[in-house]
């Protein structure tokens, strides 16, 4: 597959270095409660939580009625995580569990919403 703008080439070491120096700083800002085994570069926590605001935007456009909006932006995000995950394997599923936490939480923010409302017709 040929590109209009190549991407340079980076070895393993210069991705981990690439990967330590951009999210170094922003590491020890993030809190630490969010740890996963699967992750070797310990940036799990700060991905989860940049990418849980998309979730909650994912999940707003789904509750559009007659439309599809929100699978097309489910099917845009899954497409632009693949693309850069091939180009610098920089292990996607971090993204796609804070969308899914961002979904998951905006899920449950509705349910209780509707809970009160419904508690408030019967009250």
């Amino acid at each position: 597959m040929t590109h209009l703008f190549p991407l340079p080439q980076l070895n393993q070491q210069d991705r981990n270095k690439k990967k330590c120096i951009s999210t170094q700083g922003l590491q020890n800002k993030t809190m630490k409660l969010l740890k996963h085994d699967r992750d070797s570069v310990g940036d799990f926590q700060y991905r989860v939580l940049i990418h849980v605001p998309i979730g909650f935007l994912i999940g707003l456009v789904s509750l559009i009625p007659f439309t599809s909006l929100g699978e097309n932006l489910k099917n845009l995000f899954e497409a632009y995580e693949n693309s850069e995950d091939v180009h610098t394997s920089d292990e996607a599923w971090k993204d796609y569990f804070g969308a899914i936490a961002g979904v998951v939480i905006l899920s449950v923010l509705v349910f209780l919403a509707i809970i009160i409302a419904l508690w408030r017709v019967i009250k």
